[in-house]
């Protein structure tokens, strides 16, 4: 049986999800680190830096007590079981019991908040930031952050990375879809239908996660916020959506999100937000007030902007920083979040490694520091067109102490004294130039496959990560088969 609904019947759904939530790292781990997300056109499903908040039990229609309140229509809409033999016909069938079910939950929601209202419980028939799990202020599986490095991805706890390019709220009938989907139900020695089948399943996974937290956010202000985390489109994609959209909803459509009208449309919000930012980056906010330090794990201060250490704020592109001789690290780390400030965005982002090692110091001193290229994408519904969708302008990069992602691409080691001539000239790289400015910059920083110093700047780093990574637990072995392999540069 493919529904977990049916299968885990006799378990009380509240029960599960408590389960599922007070582990919800391990997890998206176990969906993150399966074979279903091998490869960039299998993690192309998810954007590359976003944050993971839980709808709480108690505000869920599809777990909260006293009782299971979805009809059985909407429960049998969540089979993942293949039942066509053509990509035609498999791609309408998963897209009808996507919408069955999408519907049939905000009906069921609306009918529950409505009721709330009448019993005196809330002051309208919608959510606010009451409704988000905080982990009962303890348990940091309540905030998680997604990566994705190109064919890998990893999860975190906490507010990590900085803003991140959009914000999911995760419901426990998607949130347990998600998993069979991913995990439980994929076969890694299926056909392409099948593959193609979880794919499409996961795009509507991801997509109902992203609304569900617009629809958190003032009425008003949800269509811009869609728009931007998954309605962009272009050629030749445009061609493929209007051929999809004709066969799912028989009309020729422009945008991926016109197949998918905004459920939480006409539903009132709990909150009125100031109105001086995007709607979603207010809310944000709000969310991480609400959270304990606990839950947020890390300030991410290297992500932070130096007037206020805001992390989740909109800086304008900067221009070239002039970064002086640095003497220690605090000097370091101070300029390091100077040029950072606007994330990279429009600069040098778009040029650098998805993963970059690096090391920080000389005569025994060192630190180390991950940085991550977040590459962004006009939308994610597409598998076929994932270069198509690019939008460099959307890059970012965010800065990690020790080290994050199983596959480096880069190692950098860099002095202490020399740090500011490596700032300079990382601001340097731009479209016309980075090819060669790169290449100047790894004859002078990184170390390569055939040098001498790699195997011991490996030594260093699985020595540093078990000392950094609460030892064995977290620590693990880097996979450097591909390191430095195809590079050009």
């Amino acid at each position: 049986n493919t529904n977990p609904f049916s299968v885990f019947a006799q378990i009380p759904a509240t029960l599960r999800h408590r389960f599922m939530l007070e582990n919800s790292k391990l997890i998206v781990e176990s969906m993150i680190r399966s074979p279903v997300c091998v490869g960039r056109s299998a993690t192309y499903a998810i954007a590359d830096h976003f944050w993971v908040f839980f709808l709480k039990p108690e505000s869920d229609v599809s777990s909260g007590a006293p009782f299971y309140r979805l009809g059985p229509k909407t429960m049998r809409a969540l089979a993942l079981d293949m039942q066509r033999i053509t990509l035609k016909t498999e791609t309408r069938r998963r897209f009808d019991n996507n919408r069955v079910y999408i519907y049939g939950y905000e009906k069921a929601l609306r009918k529950d908040l409505e009721a709330q209202v009448q019993h005196g419980l809330r002051p309208a028939a919608g959510l606010g930031l009451g409704d988000i799990w905080d982990g009962g202020g303890n348990n940091p599986n309540a905030w998680l952050t997604v990566l994705r490095h190109d064919a890998s991805a990893t999860v975190h706890h906490g507010q990590e990375g900085g803003l991140p390019q959009s914000i999911w709220v995760l419901s426990f009938a998607n949130f347990e879809r998600m998993y069979y989907n991913l995990a439980v139900k994929f076969k890694y020695w299926g056909n392409l239908l099948h593959k193609l089948g979880t794919w499409q399943s996961m795009s509507h996974e991801r997509l109902d996660s992203e609304d569900f937290f617009v629809s958190f956010l003032p009425p008003a202000s949800r269509d811009a916020v869609r728009e931007r985390y998954s309605g962009g489109m272009k050629l030749p994609a445009q061609l493929i959506t209007g051929f999809i959209g004709t066969l799912a909803v028989g009309k020729r459509i422009e945008r991926i999100i016109d197949m998918y009208p905004l459920q939480s449309q006409g539903r009132p919000a709990l909150m009125s937000l100031p109105g001086q930012d995007r709607a979603d980056h207010e809310f944000a906010r709000l969310i991480q007030r609400r959270m304990s330090p606990r839950v947020k794990v890390s300030s991410d201060i290297l992500n932070c902007r130096l007037a206020d250490d805001q992390n989740i704020y909109i800086s304008p592109v900067l221009g070239k920083i002039r970064i002086p001789e640095i003497r220690d690290f605090d000097q370091w780390e101070r300029s390091l979040r100077e040029i950072t400030e606007d994330r990279g965005k429009g600069r040098y982002a778009p040029h650098l490694p998805s993963i970059t090692y690096l090391r920080v110091g000389s005569k025994g001193k060192y630190r180390l520091y991950t940085a991550i290229s977040n590459r962004g994408y006009l939308s994610h519904n597409n598998i076929f067109f994932e270069d198509q969708e690019r939008d460099p302008k959307r890059d970012t990069i965010s800065i990690f102490h020790g080290a994050i992602g199983d596959y480096p691409e880069l190692f950098l080691d860099v002095p202490l004294h020399k740090a500011a001539d490596f700032l300079n000239r990382v601001q340097n790289l731009n479209e016309e130039n980075h090819r060669a400015e790169l290449r100047s910059l790894k004859q002078n920083y990184a170390i390569r496959r055939n040098s001498a110093k790699f195997w011991p700047f490996v030594d260093w780093l699985h020595k540093t990560m078990v000392e950094q990574k609460d030892g064995y637990i977290y620590a693990g072995i880097l996979d450097l088969s591909k390191y430095d392999l195809y590079d050009r540069n």
